[in-house]
């Protein structure tokens, strides 16, 4: 599941990702670079992780699923499912769950 930024409204200077859809117990946090050179692979494991773009684009792929993603786009990854962030230049983004 992919939240884009773009399809989302600022209510009361507050935008709200909606996530107690599929909110977990959060007990990981981590901001993360990729670059051409450094993909990110993220081996299937226990927890679901949640992805927050911060800048750049990037390629995302969770299970079957592909696409581009862009600042403010939050990528939810259920548990023991493969993913991978890829970007042909930069991509600072927060991985949390």
């Amino acid at each position: 599941m992919i939240v884009r930024t773009l399809d989302l409204k600022e209510i009361h200077y507050r935008t709200d990702y909606h996530v107690e859809a599929f909110q977990d117990k959060l007990d990981h946090l981590v901001v993360r670079r990729t670059t051409p050179d450094n993909p990110f692979d993220n081996k299937p494991h226990a927890g679901v992780r949640y992805w927050f773009i911060l800048e750049g684009a990037a390629n995302v792929t969770v299970g079957e699923e592909s696409s581009e993603v862009t600042p403010g786009d939050l990528v939810y990854v259920p548990e023991w499912i493969a993913s991978r962030l890829e970007t042909d230049t930069e991509c600072q983004w927060i991985c949390f769950g």
